[in-house]
C-alpha cells in the first residue's frame, strides 16, 4: 500500500474561508511584533477601559520557555490602548495547550492542523516567526572586496564582510573579545566620549553595522541557550545572531536568532544576512549523524541520534530588527571551509562528499534577491583545494577558482597552481569540467591571489615569490601575461590600477612591497620596506587577516599592525612589542611615516585627518605623527585589563592584575560597582611577580607577596668553580595596601625580606597562614650548594636537587611595616610547582609538613615569634598528605591519597570550622585515614578506596568529598547506560570505630567540572561550563538549586569573591569579573518532576520593544487572521504538507516535511527512521495513535495531538515527557522513576 498525499479536501475549504474573511479585516488590523527573554511562559495582551480605569484580559499566550519572537495580528481599536505583560510561569504544562489536532496520513486521520503552513514558500524560521516576504529598503553599506563584485554591481546591493570594530562618521564600534560592544563618539579625536557598553566577553568579535543605532553581533557560544536542567546535554557549539539597540543610550539586545550549528563565515547584503554554519557530527553511510547513546531498530550495532546537515546557509532577514525572520535555511551535504559574494551571488566552498581527505573542493553557487530564498544554481568542482576568498570570483557570468592542486593525491611535490574557468551552472548542474584552465609554479605552494576586473595576480612560493599577472578576458582561453620573481612571499594583495600592493612575508619579516604591473608581461617591484627593526623577527594579523590592513588611497596612506618578539641573551627576558606602522604611498615608493604602539597586540587602525586612531584589545590610542620619528600620543581610552583576584570593600571593588614578570609590576584598580568599565583609582605595585595575597578584613588591607629575583634555575661551572646564573639580590617584598578610606587606596609599605644566605633560587612564596596577629609565609627554593671539581665530569651541569622549604612568621606593625618573628627551614622537599604542596595547618596552630624523603614534620605555632618543631615521623613514600581535622591538644585525624600526581591546594572562604580545599589532577585511587597523638601515627581506614573522589573539603569533625560523573568515551558498536550523568558530593565522619561512615549526600545534575567543590554560608557549591548549582547542608540529600552562567569565559568559582545572600565576583583573566547571583528568584529550586511554577508575576514588556507593521506594507503571501504563533517546545514532527516519494531504489520510503521519512509498505504499521514503529489506527476514529519503542524496553507508547510531548506508557503505567533538542535528538522524562533518560 502506498501513499503519499496527505491533504484533505475539506481543509482547502476551510483555508479558503479563513483567506476570504482575512482580506476582509485586513484593514481594521495590525500585527504586533516583539521578542521575549529565555524563561518566559506566559506572554497577556491587556487592553485599558478609558471610563472605568481597568484593565482587561484580550489575549493570552502560553509559551515555552525559549527566547523567541512572537507576531500577534490584533483589532485597530485594541492597539489604540494596550500593553503586553510576560511572565515567567505558568500553572500547567506547555504541552496541555492545543497547538495541532489531527489529520490524515494516507487517508488515516492522525492529526489536525489549524494551519496551512503550505502557503508560505518559506516555511517556519528556527526563530518562530514566519518568513513572509519583507521590502528591503536598508541603507546599503560599503562593498566587500572579498570577490569581484558583478557587471550589474551598480544596481544591486553590495556585500559587506563582518569586522571586529567599524567607523561611522564619528562614531567608532568595536566589538571587543575582552570585554563586548563597546562604542565611542571620536568628535573630539583627544577626548574620546564612551557612548554605550554591552558586556559580552569571550562570545566572537565578528560585527556589522546596521545603522546609526543598531549593530549586529555573530556570537560563537560555547553552549546552546535553550538548556533546560542541569544534566540537559544540550552542549553542541552553536552560533546566535544578536541585534543591540543603543539609541537610548545604552545599549540593549533587541533580539536573538541561533544558528544551526558553528559559525563560518557570513555577508550582509542590504537587510539580509547570509551565514553558514558547519554542525558537529561524522560522515556515515552517506548520512551526517551526530552522537548518541541509543541504536537504531535498523542496525542495532549503530549509535547514532538523528540525521542533520554537515552544514548549512541561513538567510536572515533584518528588515525588523526586533524581529529577525530566518527565510530560509539550505542544508549543504557536506562540511563547509570558505565563502565569498557579491551583490548577487553567494559562493560556498565545502568539502566533497564523503571524503574529507580529498584534495578537490567543491564551490556551491547561488543566487541571492532582496525578497526571495537565495536560489542554488549549481555546484562547480575545482582542481584542487580553495584556501580562502580571494580564490573565487563571479565576473561577467563566469565562475573562476584558482585552487591548491595535486599532479597525485596528496604528494606535496607535485603540487602546482591551478586556475580554471567555469560558465555559471543553472538547474542544480554539477560541473565539473571547465571552460578552461592553466597550472602555474610547479612544487610551490599558492599563497595570495586578487582578482580586478578581468585580471588575476597570483603569487605561489617556495624559495623565491613568484607574482603571475593572468588575463580572463576570454574565459575559454586563460593567458598567462607576465611573471615576476621576488623573495619572500605575499599574504593580500591590494590593487591599485596600474599598481598593486602587497603584505607579506620575507625571511622572518613582514614586508609590505608596491608593484608596477602597467605592463602585464613585464611585472616589477617598485619597492619594498619591511616592519620592524633590521634582522628582528616579526609578524602581522595582516598576514592571516587582512581586514587588519588600512587602506586609504585618496590619503595614499597603508596602515599595518604587527607584533615583534627579541630574547635578551645578557638577562635571559623576552621582550614583545607591538604597534601600528603607518606607510605613506609617495609615487612609486613607500616610506615609513611613524607608528603607534600598543601593550597588547594592535588590531586595527584609521585616519582622522591628520590624526591616526589605533585599538588593541586593551586601549585605544589616538596620536599626532606629523612628526614620524616620535609619535605624540594626544588620547588613551583604557578599553579593558586583566582581572586575576578581586575583593569587594562596600560600593567599590579591587581588582587586581598580576605581573608575571620581574621587571613589571602589578596593578591594583578601585572599580565603582555602579560603573564596573570606569576605573576610580589605579595603584602600581613594586616590580616583580605577584606570588601571593592575602586580604586582613579586620585593617581593610591587602598584603602581597612580591618576587623581584628573576633566577628560578642556576647551573655550577666546573671551571668557574661556582654557580652561574645565580642574582646578587634573593629577595621577596612584602607590600602593604591601605583600603579603609572609601574610594581610596594607598600603599603604605613595602618591606623587603633578603634571603640570599639561604636560598640561591625563590621559586615560590605563599602564605600558609592569614589569620590576626601574625602571617605565615612559605618559600620554596634551592639552597646553596658547596661543590668540589672532583665531583664534576662534565664542564658544567645543571642545578637540580631537592628543594628546601623556608617557614616564616611575619608581623604588621602599626605603621604598616612588617618585621620577621621566626624562619625555619626545611631540605628533601619535593620539586613541585605548588609551594603549599605537602603543607596543611590546622586550627590556625598545628602544622604538618610531609617532604620527598616520606618524612611528616609537625610544628606548633602557638607562638609563631618562637614555633616548635614537636615530631618527626616515618610514613610510607606512595602517601600524600591532603588534609587534617578533629585537632585537640596537638593530636589529629590526618588524610592521605595515593595519588602521585599534584594536589592544587586553594584557601577558600568558608565556616570558621572548615579549612583548605584541595582536589588532584587525577583521581585519588585510594583515601587513608590516620591518627596522630602528639607522637605517632596510627592508621585507621582506607574504605573508601574505590570512590574516586576528585575534590575535598575538610571540615572540623567530618569530609565533604565530590565524585567526578563518568562520562565514558564513545566508540562503534558500544553499551553504555542510558542514565544522565550526574556528580555527587558525600558527607563523611570517623566513627566510633576510626571508620568512614557517610552521613549525607547530594545529587547534582551533569557533569560537574573535575575541581569544582567549594563551600559558602553552609551551601555547597558544584559548577561546569553551563551551571553553577548548590544545595543547603543542614538538608541532607536536597535537591539543588541551581543558575544558568553566562556565556562566554569558563569561570573558576575557587577565585571568586563571595558576597553572602548575593552571589559570586568572578575574576575572569583578560575578561574582567563577571557576576554570578544566586537569589533563588532568579531560577528557584530544580524541579524535575514538573518544571513549572504557579507564582504569579507579571512584567510589562517596554513599549518601544514592540513593533506595529501594517499588515498592507508586508508583501509576499496573505497571512490568514488567525495566525499567530510563536516558538514551539519541541520540533514537531508532523506537518501538513505533501510527502515525497525517496527514488532510491527502495520502493514505500516518503519524507514529509519535519516529521521526516517513513516506510508504508506494511500500513497501519508504519516505520519512522527516528521515532520506529507506529501503528495507526484504521478506523480514524481514535484522535491519536499507538507507538512501538525498544528503547530502554519502552514498549507500546500512546499519545495524541493535545497530549503530545506528553505520552502514555502501557509498560509503566505512567506518563513519560519527551524533549527534542534541535539539530541533537530526543530525552525523556519518566515520571515512574522520575528520571530524565536519553531516549
Amino acid at each position: 500500500m502506498k501513499f503519499g498525499m496527505l491533504k484533505l479536501g475539506a481543509f482547502f475549504a476551510f483555508s479558503l474561508a479563513i483567506l476570504l474573511s482575512a482580506s476582509f479585516v485586513f484593514a481594521t488590523e495590525k500585527d504586533l511584533f516583539f521578542s521575549v527573554e529565555p524563561g518566559t511562559r506566559r506572554v497577556k495582551i491587556e487592553t485599558l477601559d478609558d471610563s472605568t480605569g481597568e484593565w482587561s484580559t484580550h489575549r493570552m499566550l502560553h509559551l515555552p520557555g525559549r527566547a523567541s519572537q512572537v507576531k500577534l495580528r490584533l483589532p485597530q481599536d485594541v492597539l489604540q490602548n494596550f500593553r503586553v505583560l510576560a511572565s515567567d510561569s505558568d500553572p500547567f504544562p506547555f504541552a496541555y495547550y492545543k497547538g495541532r489536532k489531527a489529520f490524515r496520513l494516507g487517508g488515516k486521520k492522525i492529526w489536525e492542523t489549524k494551519h496551512d503552513w503550505s502557503k508560505f514558500d518559506a516555511g517556519i524560521g528556527r526563530s518562530g516567526l514566519e518568513a513572509v516576504s519583507m521590502d528591503t529598503t536598508a541603507t546599503t553599506p560599503e562593498a566587500s572586496e572579498d570577490t569581484q563584485e558583478d557587471n550589474d554591481s551598480a544596481t544591486n546591493p553590495q556585500a559587506v564582510e563582518s569586522d571586529i570594530w567599524k567607523i561611522e562618521g564619528n562614531t567608532l564600534y568595536f566589538f571587543n573579545q575582552n570585554r563586548g560592544l563597546q562604542i565611542y563618539d571620536l568628535t573630539t579625536p583627544w577626548k574620546p566620549e564612551r557612548l554605550a557598553y554591552l558586556r559580552m566577553p569571550a562570545l566572537g568579535e565578528q560585527m556589522y553595522v546596521l545603522d546609526d543605532q543598531r549593530v549586529v553581533l555573530l556570537l560563537r557560544r560555547p553552549r546552546e541557550l535553550e538548556a533546560v536542567v542541569p544534566g540537559d546535554k544540550t552542549t553542541l557549539s552553536n552560533s546566535e545572531v544578536v541585534v543591540v539597540d543603543w539609541s537610548k543610550g545604552a545599549a540593549e539586545v533587541l533580539s536573538r536568532t541561533s544558528l544551526p550549528g558553528k559559525y563560518l563565515e557570513s555577508r550582509m547584503v542590504g537587510r539580509r544576512l547570509y551565514a553558514v554554519c558547519n554542525s558537529g557530527g561524522y560522515s556515515l553511510g552517506g548520512s551526517w549523524r551526530f552522537l548518541d547513546w541509543e541504536s537504531s531498530l535498523s542496525d542495532p550495532s549503530l549509535k547514532v541520534l538523528q540525521e542533520s546537515a554537515p552544514a548549512y546557509l541561513s538567510t536572515l532577514d533584518l528588515t525588523f530588527p526586533a524581529a529577525p525572520v530566518i527565510v530560509d535555511e539550505k542544508p549543504l551535504p557536506t562540511r563547509a571551509r570558505e565563502v565569498a559574494a557579491t551583490g548577487t551571488h553567494f559562493l560556498v566552498v565545502r568539502d566533497i562528499e564523503d571524503d574529507w581527505y580529498s584534495s578537490r573542493d567543491l564551490v556551491d553557487v547561488f543566487r541571492i534577491y532582496d525578497d526571495l530564498p537565495p536560489e542554488q544554481l549549481g555546484t562547480a568542482q575545482a582542481g584542487g583545494r580553495i584556501k580562502d576568498k580571494f580564490k573565487m570570483q563571479v565576473y561577467d557570468g563566469t565562475l573562476t577558482t584558482v585552487s591548491q592542486a595535486y599532479g597525485e593525491r596528496w604528494n606535496w611535490r607535485s603540487r602546482h597552481t591551478l586556475v580554471e574557468t567555469f560558465k555559471l551552472p543553472v538547474d542544480g548542474e554539477l560541473l565539473d569540467t571547465p571552460l578552461d584552465s592553466v597550472s602555474l609554479a610547479k612544487n610551490e605552494t599558492l599563497r595570495a591571489t586578487r582578482f580586478d576586473g578581468f585580471k588575476l595576480y597570483v603569487v605561489t612560493f617556495l624559495q623565491i615569490d613568484p607574482l603571475f599577472v593572468v588575463d580572463l578576458v576570454d574565459p575559454q582561453n586563460i593567458q598567462v601575461h607576465g611573471e615576476l620573481e621576488i623573495p619572500g612571499w605575499s599574504t593580500y594583495l591590494i590593487p591599485r590600477g596600474d599598481r598593486l600592493l602587497s603584505v607579506g612575508v620575507e625571511n622572518t619579516q613582514v614586508a609590505v612591497s608596491i608593484f608596477d604591473v602597467s605592463d602585464p608581461g613585464n611585472p616589477t617591484m617598485a619597492d619594498r620596506i619591511f616592519l620592524g627593526e633590521p634582522g628582528q623577527y616579526t609578524r602581522s594579523e595582516a598576514n592571516w587577516d587582512e581586514k587588519a590592513v588600512g587602506y586609504f588611497p585618496e590619503e595614499d596612506v597603508l596602515l599595518v599592525p604587527y607584533e615583534t618578539w627579541d630574547w635578551d641573551w645578557d638577562t635571559g627576558r623576552n621582550s614583545y612589542n607591538t604597534a601600528i606602522q603607518k606607510i605613506e604611498i609617495v609615487g612609486d615608493d613607500l616610506r615609513k611615516a611613524g607608528q603607534v604602539s600598543h601593550e597588547v597586540r594592535a588590531r586595527r587602525a584609521t585616519m582622522l585627518g591628520s590624526l591616526l586612531a589605533s585599538i588593541s584589545g586593551e586601549e585605544l590610542l589616538v596620536a599626532d605623527l606629523r612628526d614620524p620619528d616620535k609619535s605624540s600620543i594626544i588620547a588613551r581610552e583604557q578599553l579593558s585589563w586583566p582581572v586575576h583576584e578581586v575583593y569587594r570593600i562596600g560600593d567599590y571593588q579591587l581588582e587586581l592584575e598580576k605581573s608575571y614578570q620581574s621587571d613589571k609590576p602589578s596593578v591594583l584598580r578601585l572599580i565603582d560597582s555602579s560603573q564596573p568599565e570606569t576605573v576610580v583609582q589605579q595603584l602600581s605595585l613594586p616590580e616583580g611577580v605577584l606570588m601571593d595575597t592575602t586580604w586582613q578584613a579586620s585593617d581593610s588591607r591587602l598584603v602581597c607577596l612580591v618576587r623581584n629575583s628573576q633566577s628560578n634555575y642556576v647551573y655550577y661551572d666546573n671551571s668557574l668553580q661556582g654557580p652561574v646564573g645565580l642574582d646578587d639580590n634573593r629577595s621577596f617584598i612584602v607590600a602593604n595596601i591601605d583600603c579603609s578610606i572609601p574610594g581610596q587606596v594607598s600603599l603604605i609599605n613595602t618591606t623587603e625580606i633578603d634571603l640570599s644566605e639561604n636560598l640561591w633560587t625563590i621559586d615560590s612564596l605563599d602564605f600558609f597562614y592569614e589569620g590576626s596577629g601574625w602571617l605565615g609565609v612559605c618559600v620554596k627554593g634551592h639552597p646553596p650548594l658547596a661543590l668540589t671539581t672532583s665531583q664534576w665530569s662534565e664542564d658544567w651541569l645543571y642545578y637540580e636537587t631537592k628543594l628546601a622549604q623556608m617557614l616564616l612568621s611575619l608581623e604588621i606593625l602599626p605603621d604598616g611595616s612588617i618585621e620577621t618573628l621566626s624562619s625555619a627551614i626545611d631540605f628533601s622537599l619535593p620539586q613541585q610547582y605548588t609551594t603549599k604542596e605537602g603543607l596543611v595547618l590546622a586550627e590556625d596552630r598545628w602544622l604538618f609538613s610531609q617532604d620527598i624523603d616520606s618524612q611528616l614534620r609537625v610544628y606548633d605555632f602557638e607562638k609563631p615569634q618562637a614555633p616548635r618543631l614537636l615530631s618527626t615521623l616515618e610514613i610510607p613514600s606512595h602517601l600524600q598528605l591532603v588534609g587534617a581535622n578533629q585537632v585537640f591538644e596537638g593530636s589529629a585525624a590526618l588524610y592521605f591519597t595515593t595519588s602521585n600526581y599534584h594536589h592544587w591546594r586553594f584557601d577558600i572562604a568558608v565556616e570558621p570550622s572548615y579549612g583548605d580545599m584541595i582536589w588532584p589532577n587525577q583521581r585519588s585511587s585510594e583515601l587513608f585515614a590516620a591518627l596522630y597523638d602528639g607522637a605517632e601515627l596510627y592508621f585507621l581506614d582506607d574504605s573508601l578506596s574505590d570512590l574516586d573522589f576528585e575534590s575535598a573539603i575538610w571540615g572540623s569533625d567530618h569530609i565533604l568529598l565530590k565524585q567526578e560523573a563518568h562520562t565514558p568515551y564513545y566508540y562503534y558498536p558500544l553499551e553504555v547506560s542510558e542514565k544522565i550523568d550526574s556528580s555527587t558530593v558525600g558527607q563523611y565522619q570517623l566513627d566510633s570505630q576510626g571508620k568512614f561512615t557517610k552521613i549525607a549526600e547530594w545529587e547534582f545534575p551533569g557533569n560537574a567540572s573535575n575541581g569544582s567543590l567549594k563551600l559558602e554560608e553552609n551551601k555547597i557549591f558544584v559548577w561546569d561550563h553551563t551551571f553553577l548549582q548548590w544545595a543547603d547542608m543542614a538538608e541532607a540529600g536536597s535537591v539543588p538549586q541551581w543558575r544558568l552562567l553566562p556565556q562566554g569565559p569558563f569561570m573558576d568559582f575557587h577565585r571568586a569573591w563571595y558576597e553572602p545572600g548575593k552571589g559570586f565576583y568572578v575574576p575572569v583573566n583578560q575578561y574582567g569579573v563577571e557576576f554570578v547571583p544566586i537569589e533563588d528568584s532568579i531560577r528557584g529550586q530544580l524541579n524535575r518532576r514538573s518544571g513549572t511554577s504557579t507564582a504569579e508575576a507579571w512584567t510589562e514588556i517596554p513599549k518601544l520593544d514592540l513593533q506595529i507593521q501594517e499588515i498592507s506594507d508586508i508583501a509576499g503571501p496573505t497571512i490568514p487572521d488567525d495566525e499567530d504563533w510563536t516558538f514551539q517546545p519541541i520540533l514537531s514532527y508532523l506537518e501538513l504538507g505533501q510527502a515525497v516519494e525517496i527514488k532510491d531504489g527502495q520502493e514505500g520510503w516518503y519524507e514529509l516535511g519535519q516529521f521526516g521519512r517513513y516506510y508504508t509498505e506494511y500500513h497501519p504499521w508504519v516505520y519512522h527512521e527516528n521515532l520506529g514503529w507506529l501503528y495507526l489506527d484504521e478506523s480514524g476514529e481514535q484522535d491519536g495513535f499507538w507507538s512501538w519503542r525498544t528503547s530502554g524496553g519502552q514498549g507500546w507508547l500512546w499519545t495524541s495531538a493535545e497530549t503530545y510531548p506528553f505520552c502514555f506508557s502501557a509498560v509503566t503505567d505512567s506518563w513519560v515527557y519527551f524533549y527534542e533538542i534541535p539539530g541533537i535528538g530526543l530525552w525523556r522524562y519518566d515520571f515512574a522513576s522520575n528520571s530524565w533518560l536519553v531516549d
